[in-house]
């Protein structure tokens, strides 16, 4: 092996220590690998720790309309697992209800005619209405004992899977007028920190004033009503009813119609499990003649809605086009001569 092979060859060598060296210096500062923590599992991961439910009966909420005031809620603390309404008016006459919860339904205590009940409702001048024409079929409104205890709430995750609080229509008319006094909503909040449910407000439902509707949907809904009950439903009504019904006309915006059957524009017998699909139903309620006709609901949806789609309003626009689909047959003061076609109650 002359000279030059053998500088070659320590070369190699030197080269080869140094590579080994790093090799080695990098394992040593690295140090053994230790094992991570397990990861846990997607449902460990989600899983949250959900509070004891707890309801709130301590709010009084007020909601003062043109006649009157309604009030909503016991205002003192109870242990139980429900939030009573307890509603109450101070208004002159004889008020009866409709109330509607737009997830998971009301609870209601028995009427007069019910074993369970021990009020005497013929003295009570606020009560629930449980059918469409208020003479018959009432519960108290008030709070007043275990079995008579109104209208009440509680939660259920069986109705759409979660935990929240609820939005309650609540439509006041005069039993004896047949008047529409008001339509106001309450609203039952969730606290998911807490775990509490408490009534946190009662406001007026008009569409406009929510912001459901614009001032010329209102408009156009109103005029298309009011031309409407003046041409088809032949109804003695004064010279001046036209101009009265568009000061006085509540436009409310409501899932589907007020009661399962209602009657289409000409007039037939129509069921609202036919227009599941119309959740942004507009009803324009119209003062008609106190102590003869009371008032008249009649109902818009949005055409989008009618022809089967989901949304109210078209790709792209934001505004709705609302057709006339029917009305609610009128109940005057005298009950014999409910505005309705033969077959309506069968």
């Amino acid at each position: 092996m002359n000279k030059a092979q053998k500088n070659l060859l320590l070369v190699v060598a030197i080269i080869g220590c140094i590579a080994l060296g790093i090799f080695l210096g990098k394992l040593i500062l690295r140090g053994p690998e230790v094992e991570g923590p397990e990861k846990e599992t997607s449902s460990r991961q989600e899983e949250k720790l959900t509070p004891d439910t707890k309801y709130a009966n301590d709010e009084i909420v007020q909601y003062k309309f043109d006649k009157g005031t309604l009030t909503a809620g016991l205002g003192k603390k109870i242990k139980d697992d429900w939030i009573y309404l307890n509603l109450n008016s101070d208004y002159k006459g004889n008020i009866g209800y409709y109330v509607e919860s737009s997830r998971v339904p009301l609870d209601m205590s028995r009427g007069q005619d019910q074993t369970e009940g021990t009020v005497n409702l013929s003295k009570e001048n606020n009560v629930i209405l449980r059918s469409q024409f208020y003479q018959i079929d009432l519960s108290p409104s008030r709070y007043m004992n275990e079995k008579d205890f109104g209208v009440r709430w509680q939660d259920d995750e069986l109705f759409d899977g979660k935990r929240d609080g609820t939005e309650i229509s609540i439509r006041g008319v005069d039993r004896d007028s047949g008047e529409l006094l008001f339509i106001a909503d309450l609203t039952i909040t969730y606290n998911k920190k807490t775990g509490e449910y408490r009534i946190d407000s009662l406001k007026n439902a008009e569409a406009f004033e929510k912001q459901e509707i614009s001032r010329e949907e209102r408009d156009k809904a109103i005029d298309q009503a009011i031309n409407f009950v003046s041409d088809k439903l032949e109804l003695d009504l004064p010279d001046d009813w036209k101009e009265r019904a568009r000061k006085g006309a509540t436009c409310h915006m409501h899932n589907m119609t007020y009661f399962p059957r209602y009657l289409d524009k000409e007039k037939k017998v129509a069921q609202k499990k036919d227009i599941t699909n119309c959740a942004n139903m507009v009803a324009v309620n119209l003062p008609l003649e106190k102590n003869r006709y009371g008032f008249v609901t009649v109902y818009f949806a949005p055409k989008t809605q009618l022809i089967g789609l989901s949304k109210p309003a078209a790709p792209g626009e934001d505004k709705l086009n609302l057709k006339l689909v029917g009305y609610d047959p009128i109940y005057p003061k005298n009950p014999q001569v409910i505005l309705a076609p033969p077959g309506f109650f069968s």
